[in-house]
């Protein structure tokens, strides 16, 4: 049950890495904690997990 194999992740161009699209992306803060014009999802290690899993169609 580790984000490797869930439903919701995506790879993009990472290795060993990848985006978690359970949930939309977040806004996204700059260093003074201003809100950018940007979102981003949060980046997860192919072995983290959550309480979200949904297994990925084989």
């Amino acid at each position: 049950m580790e984000c490797s194999g869930c439903f919701f992740w995506d790879t993009g161009s990472f290795t060993g890495a990848g985006y978690c699209r359970r949930n939309p992306p977040s806004v996204e803060l700059n260093q003074t904690g201003t809100v950018t014009d940007s979102a981003v999802w949060p980046v997860t290690k192919s072995y983290d997990w959550c309480g979200e899993y949904v297994e990925r169609d084989k």
